[in-house]
């Protein structure tokens, strides 16, 4: 099974406003580095691994979180917002919440129910969620690689496929977008989103 990719028709809103400020990616990383790190060391084992089946199962249940947080609002923004394709490949936009659900499924677990909000995606909101997302997609390879040949091997859908060789697009396209000069509110915003989700995922994890 693979993921499914963004479709349908766009429609065009404007661009942001372009600016001479510092890169949004650069600003990101620093407000939300204590809580990516504190998301991280939650979720890895001894000597920074995973490497048992409750590991696994937390990892897959917080991607799982991640992914019902951001599959349908990055989507709808996508679908909406015609200036993100002039960085970003919407053909990579994942779907694997029910990858990771299946994957949960096969180790006898099952996702938390998750609430997401209702509200359309804008751009700051959908930046945030897209640095979140793309960052966990960069990463799946280290992951994957460093699970015992024996830990759940037929409970690997939705890392295999952010694994994907095709799925790096997805941080390229992540990384051309935030280091495009952009107004320093939509910046903060996008910051907050991203800090929030990263905390909610570590408040998770038991």
């Amino acid at each position: 099974m693979r993921t499914q990719h963004a479709a349908g028709t766009r429609t065009s809103t404007p661009a942001p406003a372009r600016t001479s400020g510092a890169p949004a990616l650069d600003a990101l990383r620093r407000r939300t580095r204590a809580a990516h790190e504190g998301l991280d060391a939650a979720l890895s084992g001894p000597g920074g691994s995973i490497v048992d089946t409750a590991g696994y199962v937390r990892l897959l249940t917080t991607l799982s979180t991640l992914h019902a947080h951001t599959d349908e609002p990055l989507h709808g923004w996508a679908a909406r917002s015609g200036w993100v394709s002039d960085h970003l490949d919407l053909a990579v936009l994942p779907r694997r919440r029910d990858l990771y659900a299946s994957d949960l499924a096969r180790l006898g677990a099952s996702p938390r129910p998750t609430t997401v909000r209702a509200t359309p995606c804008d751009d700051g909101r959908a930046l945030g969620l897209l640095y979140v997302v793309a960052g966990s997609t960069k990463g799946a390879r280290m992951v994957l690689r460093g699970l015992p040949d024996d830990l759940a091997p037929d409970a690997r859908a939705g890392l295999s496929d952010a694994a994907a060789p095709g799925a790096a697009r997805l941080w390229q396209g992540c990384r051309s977008v935030l280091t495009t000069p952009l107004p320093e509110e939509l910046v903060a915003r996008a910051a907050d989103e991203a800090e929030r989700l990263f905390t909610l995922l570590r408040e998770g994890v038991h």
